[in-house]
This record gives C-alpha cells, sequence and structure tokens, in this order.
C-alpha cells in the first residue's frame, strides 16, 4: 500500500526537525571538538599506544602518560589521565596504529555510526517521531562532541538490553561485563541481579568480569595494578575529577544545594542520598514485576550514585526514556521521561551552581518515576516482561 500524502508529510517535517537538531549540535560541537582532540580523545589515544608500544607497566604512570600526550600534541597546559582498565586499552591498541591526527576523525565517525544505529532501533520500535527525541538528546552529542567512548557503553546497553527482553540472560550478563571499562557507573547492578535471583546473568557477569580482570592483570602485572590503583587515588591531579557541581547524581546535587543552605555539601547528606538510591534500588528488583524497570533502575540508581558521572555518561538514559515516553501508560511518567529527553536541562549545568544541580533532579525524578516507589497509579507498566532463561 502506497503511503498517505499526510504519512510523508509528517515524514519530511520529522527529518527537517531531526537536521536542525542535527546542525545545532554541529555548531556547538565546533566550538569544542578542538578541545577534544587534546583532552578526551588524546587520553584514550594514549591508554592504546602504551599497551601497543610495550609501556604495560607504566600504562597509569601519570608522568609517563603527560610525556606521551606532549610527544603526540606538543604545547598542551594541561594533561588528562588514561583511567580506563588495561582491558579496554588493549582493544584501543589498534587505533594507535592510525597517526594521532587521522585516528581522532575516525574515531569520531565511529562514534557518530555508532549513534545512528541507535536511532534506527529507535526507529524500528517507536516510529519516525522518535529520531526527534533521539536528536535532541543531549548526552550522546555532548559525549561525540568531546572525544568520549559514551557510544561505545550506550551501544553495549542497548544489546544488553535486546537480551534480556528476549530471555537472553546468559548474552545479557556477559555484555553488561563488558562495560565495567567504566565500573563505577554500575555498582549496583549486581546487587539487583541478586536479589531479582537473575542468576543466570549475575553468574555470566561475574564470570565475564573475572575474565576480564584476569586479562588485565596479566596484561599489567602487579606493579600496573598498583599503579591504577595509585593514579585513581590521587589528589594532585586537577583533570582527574574536575567540576564536581557540573557532574550528574546525587553528590552534584548535595554540592549545589549546599551552596544554597549550609551543612547540605556534607558526608553525613551525600550518605543519606546515596543510602536511598541503595535502597531504592533494591526495592525495585525485589517488588516491580517488568524487567523495563528493575534493570534501568538499577543503572540509572548506580550512575546517580557515582560522584564522577558526567553528563555523557547518562547517554544510556536514552533507552529506558524512549520506551517510557512512547508506551508508558501514564501521563507523569512519560513526562519525567521526556523531561530526561530534552537538551534544556542540561544547559543548565553552562550557569554553575547553583543551577547546574537541575540535571541531576532531572535524572532522579525518573530514576524514582521509574523504580515504581511513587504510588501506584504512578507505577504503571511500560511493557510485559518476556521470561528470561534461568531467572
Amino acid at each position: 500500500m502506497e503511503p498517505s500524502r499526510s504519512s510523508r508529510t509528517d515524514l519530511r517535517f520529522t527529518i527537517g526537525i531531526v537536521l536542525i537538531a542535527v546542525l545545532l549540535w554541529v555548531g556547538i560541537g565546533s566550538n569544542v571538538i578542538g578541545m577534544a582532540y587534546e583532552r578526551d580523545f588524546l587520553n584514550l589515544y594514549t591508554g592504546g599506544l602504551l599497551v601497543r608500544t610495550g609501556h604495560l607497566s607504566d600504562l597509569y604512570n601519570f608522568e609517563v602518560q603527560a610525556a606521551t600526550q606532549d610527544r603526540l600534541v606538543p604545547g598542551l597546559k594541561l594533561h588528562f589521565p588514561f583511567v580506563r582498565p588495561p582491558f579496554y586499552a588493549l582493544l584501543l591498541a589498534p587505533l594507535s596504529l592510525l597517526p594521532v591526527k587521522v585516528a581522532f576523525p575516525v574515531w569520531i565517525l565511529a562514534q557518530i555510526l555508532g549513534m545512528l544505529l541507535v536511532w534506527a532501533w529507535a526507529w524500528r520500535r517507536f516510529g519516525p517521531d522518535s529520531l526527534v527525541y533521539c536528536a535532541f538528546f543531549l548526552p550522546t552529542s555532548l559525549g561525540i562532541a568531546h572525544g568520549q567512548d559514551c557510544i561505545v557503553l550506550l551501544l553495549m546497553m542497548l544489546a544488553a538490553w535486546n537480551f534480556i527482553e528476549n530471555g537472553r540472560d546468559r548474552a545479557a550478563g556477559l555484555t553488561l561485563a563488558l562495560t565495567l571499562f567504566k565500573f563505577h557507573l554500575f555498582l549496583l547492578l549486581p546487587i539487583a541481579m541478586l536479589l531479582r535471583k537473575r542468576w543466570t546473568m549475575l553468574t555470566a557477569y561475574a564470570a565475564g568480569g573475572a575474565a576480564l580482570a584476569l586479562a588485565s592483570f596479566f596484561l599489567v602485572g602487579p606493579a600496573g595494578v598498583q599503579g591504577y590503583i595509585d593514579l585513581l587515588t590521587r589528589r594532585d591531579i586537577q583533570t582527574l575529577s574536575p567540576s564536581p557541581e557540573m557532574m550528574v547524581g546525587w553528590n552534584s546535587i548535595a554540592v549545589n544545594a549546599g551552596s544554597l543552605v549550609s551543612g547540605l555539601d556534607s558526608v553525613w547528606f551525600k550518605g543519606l542520598l546515596s543510602a536511598l538510591a541503595v535502597g531504592i534500588v533494591g526495592w525495585s528488583a525485589l517488588k516491580v514485576q517488568e524487567d523495563a524497570r528493575w534493570f534501568w533502575t538499577a543503572i540509572l540508581g548506580s550512575m546517580m550514585l557515582s560522584p564522577h558521572t558526567y553528563e555523557y555518561d547518562v547517554a544510556s538514559l536514552i533507552i529506558p526514556a524512549s520506551m517510557a515516553v512512547f508506551t508508558a501508560n501514564d501521563r507523569v511518567l512519560r513526562m519525567a521521561a521526556l523531561a530526561a529527553l530534552i537538551p534544556l536541562p542540561y544547559f543548565f549545568t553552562i550557569a554553575g551552581t547553583p543551577w547546574a544541580i537541575v540535571p541531576s533532579v532531572v535524572v532522579a525524578a525518573f530514576f524514582l518515576m521509574l523504580s515504581g516507589v511513587v504510588p501506584a497509579r504512578m507505577a504503571l507498566a511500560i511493557q510485559q516482561p518476556i521470561p528470561a532463561s534461568g531467572a
């Protein structure tokens, strides 16, 4: 059957809106892409290069990293350390076969293609209107413009979620183990698996994580492992954890709220918020029926818990938020998801303290709505779960 004229017009309108979003991000990204080359991308390239050239025990020696970056890009004013685990540095090693100036556009192009795969998933599942939300979703575009690898993580999360939906818990667990190159973003996930009694998924996740840990140990040896721990705990590297108020999470909420109310930027308040996140994730894993709720609650709760979650780190939020916007049967849940998808909240970080609290509050609101701890009328099913193997 031929598509109607109105449907063709609607599709053209949607594509037009998407192109406007693309032009917007290209314009904004052009102002930071040069900085990305010298910072976020350069530290990833450095990690791969050090592994490929045999500097295994010195992989996490910041002075060696800085000297390598100076040789690659003379005149650097700041050095950003490579902090991914050794197994991920090994995966990045082939990239360093290319000259750094060639590797950078190749890397950016690969991230864009990965993002388009996610858009294709959204179109196939929710229709062309979903492209508007995908195109305007800031964390993915922000990560690409900064030379980050958030799209790699997003693709892994999308693959894992598809495995869960199709009852393939073993494949889901192994895929989720690969996300441990950013292990600090998934601290509550194994707890949720345990409480959910998803033994097959948890076993595969643990086995995959153990295999990657062993591979990392044999790659860099005891000296490299100690160097990794020392690097992560250093306090004299400004670029290791800059601008906590601009992160997304409970720590950011405490820092920004503390600028308004004395005492909130304190260990006790941060601890209270962290305990609340753990409790919500545990409650959701034990009480809710839908996989779409407990799984993504565990993911978002973990990202909120981490004190080192940048805006681009919440790129995988696009998956549960899109599902909620297009399939949730409760208006409040849909509105919470919509607020997490539109770009406006994320721009508040530019305004600095205390306005930088807005993205964290928006993500926290969606996290609470998704978890099911809100009243029952707001905790309606996103979709019916598919029975999982080994559950």
